[in-house]
């Protein structure tokens, strides 16, 4: 449902009204959930939004936000929770547990084939007695119960016994890692063990004696990194291996992102980055900066440098050790804020160290962004329907403004309503009169070609279409609207810049305001208004606007604002 980019339509903050009105909608959805998790959910106060999409499909449908994750998403009046979601409430739906080179193809597209599906013992007639065809349930893999997608059952409990775990079980609707997920903020799944969950879940594990599946305690396992790595560390069972191979082509399972791994990466990153990327006259610098300026640069493509996962879990304790094997010296700065006041480039590790070339990958990274193709676009409405009906438009429906002179030129011809005595002049029959003639205007005839188009336009909805390579179009209402830099005064003579309208452009918000943070190492914030708008600490209006101009290639004409940055103090001469 969500491997392809889906269309946004329209998107807007929930009213107190609405908020009601989901949360009654959540109840009847998911029983489940007590008031405590509603209020988690869909908070009385708090940044609540839905968005109106178009899938690849052509469905319409609507996905609620709280903050920055889609939550739930709403397809033919059934309400469905995302990963987000049941990564909170893992005990939302009934769960089948599956392997990890099942999930690559589930992530593939392909749905959940019963053969791949983990059990324990034999399946009897009651192991699934209370899963009929078109119940809504997850799927995790073995050893961790953090739900990675969901989808429709496509056999009832009984149908499952009866084909002896053959054949397809579930149609998958969406998954960790679909667009939909990229929506949010592309959080990691948690580690949620099978002793974890109560002996009572229904979403856990199952009573073997029963006959019915169980989840084995794994350990982690990372689906996001990858490595030339075999899979022979994996605990499989060789039997219940051999079923789903049937259906599903031998692939490498994903790596094991093990701590030690990541330690040894830590360690990598940071030594390429004391010998080749930090120069000593650029000290003191900030640990986090350091971190994600420098020692990022070097972590290999296809894996992501996080500390979380590593032995050492906060940052100052890596470092705290890199200081004790006298590579570095760190001193606090202020309160919760370190900063490197000396290097040793001369330590005996960093005499062999190869450290790879990483100016092309930098070069590259800085020419992600494209800017979008901007189309002027037009909106039909009711009011110029009598006219575009008959050329096969409906209402809601989009045209370039090049496409509405050709139908009105058309229009005009074929009912002849061209004025012989002026070829500058149109004679309106009641169809055009009615579109296009004001209030007091009764008398009026005729009208010039370029008034009767432009008053036919101005009864169209303005819009704008955006075309980002290799996804969707995206089209919104309204015309487009540059970016706006507006630096405000707080309290105690401080300063806060605010950008808006970046994604009017196609620029993602909480992506600009990381790249402004670590580009002049401050604090940042992504908040709703009519739109997500960007804060930064202080007068940051030259970063910005070399920002926007150098890194997202927007043109200057297009931002509005620039006028605020400070003036430079001029250095007073000798005399």
């Amino acid at each position: 449902m969500f491997k392809k980019s889906f269309r946004v339509k329209t998107q807007s903050s929930l009213k107190g009204s609405d908020r009601k009105k989901l949360r009654a909608d959540l109840v009847k959805a998911f029983p489940s959930l007590d008031e405590e998790a509603l209020e988690e959910l869909c908070p009385s106060k708090g940044d609540v939004s839905v968005m109106k999409i178009s899938t690849h499909t052509g469905e319409i449908g609507f996905v609620y936000f709280y903050q920055r994750d889609p939550l739930v998403f709403e397809l033919h009046k059934t309400f469905y929770p995302t990963v987000y979601l049941l990564w909170k409430h893992p005990k939302l739906l009934e769960p089948f547990t599956t392997w990890p080179t099942v999930f690559t193809k589930i992530a593939g597209g392909a749905d959940l084939m019963l053969p791949g599906v983990i059990m324990k013992g034999d399946v009897f007639p009651w192991t699934f007695k209370h899963i009929k065809k078109g119940d809504v349930c997850s799927v995790n893999v073995q050893g961790n119960q953090s739900p990675l997608a969901i989808g429709k059952m496509l056999m009832s409990g009984l149908d499952m016994y009866e084909s002896a775990m053959k054949g397809k079980g579930m149609t998958i609707i969406h998954y960790y890692g679909d667009e939909l997920w990229a929506a949010g903020s592309k959080s990691e799944p948690p580690l949620i063990p099978s002793d974890t969950v109560s002996d009572n879940s229904e979403a856990a594990s199952y009573d073997a004696e029963e006959g019915q599946p169980s989840v084995q305690n794994l350990e982690q396992l990372n689906l996001n990194d990858s490595n030339d790595e075999d899979d022979t560390n994996l605990p499989v069972d060789s039997e219940s291996i051999e079923d789903h191979n049937d259906n599903y082509d031998d692939e490498d399972d994903e790596p094991v992102n093990t701590q030690e791994e990541m330690d040894s990466l830590l360690r990598h990153c940071f030594l390429c980055a004391l010998k080749s990327k930090v120069k000593e006259k650029e000290l003191p610098i900030m640990t986090i900066t350091f971190f994600r300026n420098h020692m990022k640069a070097f972590c290999p493509e296809g894996k992501t440098l996080e500390v979380k996962k590593s032995s050492y879990k906060k940052l100052s304790k890596f470092l705290q050790e890199m200081q004790d094997n006298d590579f570095i010296k760190v001193a606090p700065k202020s309160k919760g804020v370190d900063e490197i006041i000396w290097l040793n480039k001369d330590h005996a590790e960093l005499r062999d160290l190869i450290v790879p070339d990483i100016t092309e990958q930098m070069k590259e990274s800085e020419d992600d962004f494209q800017l979008p193709k901007i189309t002027e676009m037009r909106i039909v409405t009711a009011a110029v329907l009598p006219v575009l009906k008959e050329y096969g438009y409906d209402k809601g429906s989009t045209m370039l403004p090049a496409d509405v002179r050709a139908v009105i030129t058309d229009y005009v011809k074929k009912n002849e309503l061209k004025f012989d005595r002026s070829q500058s002049m149109v004679q309106l029959d009641p169809v055009l009169a009615g579109i296009v003639l004001r209030s007091g205007e009764n008398n009026k005839f005729y009208l010039g070609w370029k008034d009767l188009i432009s008053r036919f336009m101005k009864n169209m909805q303005v819009a704008h279409e955006l075309k980002i390579p290799g996804k969707v179009p995206i089209l919104k209402k309204g015309p487009l609207q540059n970016i706006n830099i507006e630096v405000q005064k707080r309290a105690s003579n401080k300063r806060v810049t605010i950008v808006r309208n970046l994604e009017s452009l196609g620029i993602c918000p909480e992506e600009f305001a990381h790249h402004v943070s670590v580009g002049v190492a401050c604090s940042t914030s992504v908040f709703q208004e009519t739109g997500k708008h960007v804060l930064i600490q202080g007068n940051q209006v030259n970063f910005v606007e070399k920002a926007l101009i150098n890194k997202y290639k927007v043109p200057r004409r297009m931002v509005t604002g620039l006028e605020y940055a400070p003036k430079t103090k001029k250095s007073k001469g000798k005399r």
